[in-house]
């Protein structure tokens, strides 16, 4: 973890709501429970709206919730109002998502759209309109970063009256998809551990 008496380190904010993605900045100051965090994006963010801060190396990551408090240019203003907490990821356990997806096959130029059930280091499940006439398939996922395409296999279908829920594996991926994937992941991971403590307080 970053000694906060070394300013600047790295940050990620991430937010809910219809903004919902994370967002990568500079903690530039901050003291007790204050942060100043630098964007590149000058966009003015809602006052008061509730995010969660993410710092700390990728394995001894540390999160806490908390509000906007000011808003001026690339500069955002934040009060933690909860303790830092360890992010502990776990490699293949499925998370809720909420992300868009393309599924693409072999000599098909259309993507099949789709939205993604779950998800985890080991592979996704998503509803689609219905299922993917071929087993090797690529998938593009619609992250807040941009988009990132993983090759996977289709395991099963399950169909529903509207849609069909797609179960695929990923295929093995190189250094780059791996750690888009494990960025993806670990985020998930934190907002599903806010939403535990929220609900337990």
């Amino acid at each position: 973890m970053q000694d906060e008496s070394r300013f600047p380190f790295a940050m990620v904010v991430v937010r809910r709501g219809p903004a919902a993605g994370w967002f990568e900045g500079d903690a530039v100051a901050g003291e007790g429970r204050v942060v100043v965090v630098e964007f590149e994006d000058s966009e003015v963010w809602e006052a008061d709206e509730g995010v969660i801060l993410v710092r700390g190396e990728p394995l001894a990551r540390q999160f806490a919730p908390a509000r906007l408090h000011a808003s001026e240019r690339g500069l955002k203003t934040f009060h933690t109002i909860g303790p830092w907490r360890p992010l502990n990821r776990r490699a293949h356990r499925r998370y809720r998502a909420e992300l868009q997806a393309d599924i693409f096959e072999a000599g098909d130029p259309a993507a099949l759209p789709a939205q993604v059930l779950d998800i985890s280091m080991g592979g996704l499940s998503v509803a689609a309109p219905c299922s993917p006439a071929q087993a090797i398939v690529g998938v593009r996922l619609h992250l807040a970063g941009g988009r990132a395409t993983f090759p996977s296999e289709v395991l099963s279908v399950v169909h529903h009256t509207s849609y069909s829920e797609v179960h695929l594996r990923f295929s093995p991926l190189d250094t780059a998809q791996r750690i888009l994937l494990a960025g993806c992941i670990e985020l998930l991971r934190l907002v599903e551990s806010q939403d535990e403590h929220l609900f337990a307080a």
